[in-house]
Parts: C-alpha cells; structure tokens; sequence
C-alpha cells in the first residue's frame, strides 16, 4: 500500500461512483466476473504466469421466455520476455429476439512498478455482430395466418444482422494481494448497420461504457483466504455495481455471496456461490442468482458455471525457465 497506490486506485473507482443513476445493458453480465476478467479489462492479458482458458456461461431469470443467456471464452497467453501477453475473448449474448455476438484479439504490456507489483496497459481490437430475429416477433397490426407481416415497414419478418469493428482499452493493477483495473469499451462508439432489405439503414449504436474492478486477498489463517471483490459498469449516465465476497478454503474449496445493485431502482439479486480447485490445474464454479426485483415472481432464479483451465506456460522467462503458477483464487 505503499507510494499511495491504493489510495490512487480507490480514487479511480470513486470517479465513477460519484455519478448517478445505473445502467450496464451493453456490458457483459457474470456474477463471477473474477473468473473472467479479461471480458472486462483487456490489460489482464499475460498479467498471470500461466497460460489460461477461462468457460463461463449464464442462463438468467430462468422460467422467463426470452430471458437472456450468456456464454464467454477467453484465453490468454502470457510471453514472459516480452513483458506482455495476448489474449482471444469470444461472447455472445441472447436476449430475445436480440442476439450479440463479438470476438477480440489482445495484447497487453505491463511494467514493474515497485517489489511484487506490475501495471499493465492493454488494447482489444475485433467485430461484434447484432441481429434481430423478426421472425419471433410480433406487432399489435401484423397478420400472421399462415405466414409473417408485421404490417411495419421498419421490421424485418426474418433474421437482420449488422457488422463493425469496435476496440477497448484497460490498465490493470497487479500486487501480491490486490488487483485493480479500469477499462474502456466501445472507444469510438461505433454504429452496426443493418443491411437487408427491409431493415437497410438502420443502425445499432454502442456507447462507449467503462468498467472499474478492484479486489484485495486477507488470509484470516493459514487455510483461509477471503478476497472481497467490486465491479462497477458505467457509461458515465447509468450505472451498475457487482460485488463478491469469496472464501478460498485449504487450497481447495471455493464459497462466497454476492449482489448486484446501486440503488433501491436496481437492486437486482443476491448470489451463492461455491466451487473447487478440482486439480492444480482445472476449477470449476458454480453461482445461483436470488431475483429480488418484481421480476423475482416470474422466474426461478439465474444459474451461472465458470471454468478454468491452467496450461504450463512452455514460453522461457527472463530467467531462461518455463513458468508455472499451479493455483490462485
């Protein structure tokens, strides 16, 4: 905590927690999001020594049709000589009629800023595809005996799909017992335009969000770790705020609660949490979501499983060895 580091970086999350209301409908949405952070900062690539697949998906608001669903990958490849690391992210999201789907390629280059510490700069650049299925649809005017009109010039009766480039940039803090990261997404707020015939024009527009991540471990004995953790996602006019509190047991067992709100208008669930460190290599994690919103009478909770795999990182350090870092949170 020394040089102010800490205070600098709770600064940083202050600067988004001072604004108001709470929106993050553009942004990922895991209840583990420590289990796959390269979807939120694309400056954690390489951050860790080993090489690393990081499966997550997510079935939300369960019992509610066309309730969104989730799966991420994300894999990262640290290249110790270099000082750097470069990362693959692949996300689709469900919501209805809606579907969004990107894929990323990322390099990160971090510095060593003091014993044990290293801040990393990194850059994500890929596509992301929209589309909007108007085939599941249906208007207050259409006629739909034996087959599909909408009877609206600007809705599509089939599959409508737009296509851009879209970049992000993040730091990442990283010490023997906290991390800490700020990122933006959507730099240049690009438009997705839709290109068949009835929906020609039209344009989705992503508005650039940022994301503020920080977690500190305290080891409360020799076999007990708890790390709480706070994900805030912002686009500067709404925002919403993720917290996680893990307990990591014997090396081996993973328990912990969670909540997702800002507010009394967007106090959304409560979280268990629990998993385990199946191998020094393999851990597998399992959240279940606690509706507390209206919403909560309609459907069943949401259901959410994280994966990671650690690979021997064959790639020669400074030191002219391969590294291999078998176990973190």
């Amino acid at each position: 905590m020394k040089n102010g580091t800490f205070i600098l970086l709770l600064c940083l999350l202050s600067v988004l927690l001072t604004t108001q209301k709470v929106h993050a409908q553009q942004s990922p949405q895991y209840t583990q999001f420590v289990f796959n952070q390269l979807l939120h900062n694309p400056a954690y690539a390489g951050i860790s020594d080993d090489v690393l697949l990081e499966v997550g998906g997510r079935g939300q608001w369960i019992g509610i049709q066309g309730a969104p669903f989730s799966q991420a990958l994300g894999f990262q490849l640290p290249i110790p000589l270099l000082k750097s690391g470069l990362g693959i992210t692949i996300h689709n999201d469900i919501l209805g009629a809606n579907r969004m789907s990107s894929a990323f390629l990322t390099y990160a280059y971090s510095f060593k800023i003091g014993t044990g510490k290293k801040l990393s700069i990194g850059l994500q650049g890929g596509v992301i595809q929209g589309g909007l299925r108007g085939d599941e649809l249906v208007t207050p005017d259409g006629i739909y005996n034996g087959g599909i009109d909408h009877q609206d010039n600007l809705l599509a009766n089939v599959l409508s799909n737009g296509v851009t480039p879209d970049f992000g940039l993040g730091l990442y803090f990283n010490s023997l017992k906290m991390r800490a990261g700020l990122a933006a997404f959507h730099l240049l707020e690009p438009s997705m335009v839709f290109s068949d015939e009835v929906a020609v024009g039209q344009e989705w527009q992503l508005k650039r969000n940022f994301h503020a991540h920080i977690s500190y471990d305290f080891s409360l004995s020799n076999t007990i770790m708890l790390t709480p953790s706070l994900l805030l996602k912002s686009d500067l006019v709404q925002h919403q705020l993720d917290g996680l509190v893990l307990g990591l047991f014997n090396e081996i067992y993973i328990g912990g609660i969670g909540w997702r709100g800002w507010s009394g208008n967007s106090f959304d669930a409560v979280s268990l949490v629990a998993g385990m460190h199946v191998t020094n290599y393999l851990m597998l994690s399992y959240s279940y979501d606690i509706s507390l919103s209206a919403l909560g009478a309609v459907n069943s909770g949401s259901h959410e499983l994280s994966i990671r795999y650690k690979f021997q990182n064959l790639l020669p350090s400074k030191e002219g060895k391969a590294r291999y870092n078998p176990r973190d949170l």
